[in-house]
């Protein structure tokens, strides 16, 4: 797992596998789960929004992408997409796992 133990003690056995599958698909690099890690995905410019989230993926191929988007659609797994976080009504920003 690419999170560190503290961020893991909230986690439950789904939230625990879907992370494990997210990793399988895209590499344990590129799925972020430690609060830290993911600070600047959770914020948007003016600081204005903060948001929680399960992890932030970033898949290296469309294939990931529709991988990933398989995953969540089977575990109902809410999805924020984000490109440069550059939006300033805060759209970009998950509300919470």
């Amino acid at each position: 797992m690419s999170f560190d133990v503290e961020s893991a003690a909230g986690l439950n056995a789904v939230s625990l596998e879907i992370l494990d599958r997210l990793e399988a698909i895209c590499g344990a690099r590129h799925v972020i789960a430690d609060v830290p890690g993911m600070d600047g995905f959770l914020r948007e410019p003016r600081d204005r929004f903060h948001g929680k989230a399960l992890c932030v993926v970033q898949p290296g191929s469309t294939k990931e992408v529709a991988a990933v988007l398989k995953l969540c659609q089977e575990t109902a797994t809410p999805v924020v997409p984000q490109g440069g976080t550059t939006g300033l009504v805060g759209g970009q920003i998950p509300l919470g796992p």
